[in-house]
């Protein structure tokens, strides 16, 4: 619970404090007075007054705020609303530009610490009839080499670069049972059938050792975190275990220490994409009981290797990164509009559990899902949507459109009100089912 609680409030304020010092910078740097600086929602908690500015830490953390002179109103000395329409946009949009280019420093951040990449070749296990793989002449037992000019290093990058070309044509390079190698051209779909996934094909998974016991026979053997078990004595792992009927460690278990004191072949591939036969004999325990405490492992997208960038190769991978979740956004905003995607909102619990999760994966982790929270931040507050910067800034344009002719300050002053309070209802609506999807394990 502590984890939870702090991850949630160290990703929300750094997430704030980015959008906020953006609108507070922006409307200094141009003359505009700013009343108060403050982080969370009032009441206020403790506030400092430094010159003309209070910075104030407040109680609800919803949200924070840049109070400036004059919003609507033109007629107040140093007011953003006697700037001009140049400034108030710069000023209005600068807190949703600060979202959007954080991610580009947390996901440098996440490359150069310490973190697991997964490696391996993306095989075609199964394809779904009449979908984009088939009519493509995709078959079972093909490997994924490239989607749009990228290499395919491992499952999880299968997945997403078909989740960033949905509904565009793109060349995708196989490699056939017989070692041809073939370009064929297919569509991901925005919908498809349950379990088939936007080009209908399932890939083979991998059997990856999640930690193993330094003192053991398979770590004396050679056997390390990370390694991809591929056989035992020559049997394909894979095809060896029913892995939808037990847990991944009770079956693995059963099966190799079914050997005990006798002498196994296993054959891994490791992180580095080499494959090793490692000769080991399993040994009981004193109880005469297979010791089936040394060796864990989980059924995943590939070998695991750990690994930490120098920051001139973690720079271009994060902004590269930074690119994908901002297709990613979008896809899914667009998922959801039309209706191809299910409605998922989570309020301040559900993104406080999921901060948690990310938390317990690793520093890592953790920042890319910051680095989400950013974006959806920055992004939807652009959407043109009372109280929020968008429905501001729609206000200024409509302004220019109008050829300067505004909206009377108390009408536009009653509109953001108005949003303003549907938005904390909508916030604890959100919250509410956040709260019973928790409590009932939905």
């Amino acid at each position: 619970m502590l984890i939870t609680i702090l991850s949630f409030l160290g990703v929300i304020v750094v997430v704030i404090l980015a959008h906020e010092i953006g609108h507070f910078t922006t409307a200094k740097l141009t003359g505009v007075k700013v009343e108060e600086f403050g982080l969370f929602y009032p009441p206020r908690l403790f506030s400092i007054k430094r010159g003309d500015t209070i910075y104030s830490i407040n109680a609800l953390p919803l949200g924070g705020f840049v109070k400036m002179a004059g919003e609507e109103d033109p007629d107040v000395p140093g007011s953003l609303a006697a700037k001009s329409i140049p400034v108030r946009l710069l000023v209005l949009g600068s807190g949703s530009l600060m979202n959007l280019l954080l991610p580009f420093l947390l996901l440098s951040i996440a490359f150069m610490v310490p973190h697991d990449v997964v490696t391996g070749e993306a095989k075609v296990h199964e394809v779904a009839p009449d979908s984009p793989a088939a009519m493509a002449g995709i078959k079972p037992g093909d490997i994924i080499i490239s989607v749009n000019n990228r290499e395919v290093q491992s499952i999880n990058d299968l997945r997403l670069y078909f989740a960033l070309y949905l509904g565009n044509d793109i060349p995708v390079v196989v490699q056939h049972t017989d070692s041809s190698v073939e370009e064929v051209t297919l569509a991901p779909r925005w919908e498809y059938p349950e379990g088939q996934g936007p080009v209908g094909i399932s890939v083979v998974s991998w059997v990856v050792v999640d930690s193993i016991s330094s003192e053991s026979p398979a770590a004396s053997a050679g056997l390390k975190r990370g390694d991809a078990i591929l056989s035992i004595d020559g049997e394909d792992l894979m095809a060896s275990i029913d892995w939808e009927e037990v847990t991944n460690d009770e079956e693995f278990q059963l099966y190799v220490y079914s050997r005990i004191n006798e002498a196994t072949v296993i054959t891994v591939q490791h992180a580095d994409l080499s494959v090793e036969e490692l000769q080991l004999t399993p040994q009981n325990q004193s109880n005469g009981q297979a010791d089936t405490n040394d060796i864990e492992v989980l059924v995943t997208s590939g070998p695991i290797m750990r690994e930490s960038l120098p920051f001139w190769e973690a720079i271009p991978n994060g902004a590269n990164q930074c690119v994908h979740l901002m297709v990613l956004f979008k896809n899914g905003i667009i998922g959801m509009f039309t209706g191809a995607l299910p409605v998922d909102l989570r309020g301040p619990v559900g993104i406080a559990e999921m901060s948690g999760e990310f938390a317990r994966a690793g520093v890592s982790p953790f920042l890319e899902f910051a680095s989400m929270i950013s974006i959806n931040l920055g992004i939807i507050n652009l959407f043109p949507l009372p109280a929020l910067d968008g429905g501001r800034l729609a206000f200024v344009l409509l302004e220019f459109v109008r050829r300067g002719k505004r909206i009377s300050p108390r009408k536009e002053w009653i509109i953001h009100t108005t949003g303003f309070f549907l938005l904390i209802a909508a916030f604890l609506a959100v919250t509410y089912r956040d709260i019973v999807r928790i409590v009932t394990g939905d």
